[in-house]
């Protein structure tokens, strides 16, 4: 998140297509990385807050 949207207190939530129902002994951070990795836009702030 930038730091304008920071200071202005913003959040912001967007859908990651492919993500699975997770269950119990799933790789959480794999599905999360993997969902950001196919999904466009999820990371428009940069590599560097989608280092996964």
């Amino acid at each position: 998140m930038s730091s304008e949207a920071a200071a202005a207190g913003r959040v912001e939530v967007i859908a990651l297509g492919g993500l699975p129902e997770v269950r119990q002994g799933d790789d959480l951070e794999r599905l999360i990385g993997d969902a950001l990795a196919a999904t466009d836009g999820s990371c428009r702030y940069g590599p560097a807050t989608c280092s996964w």
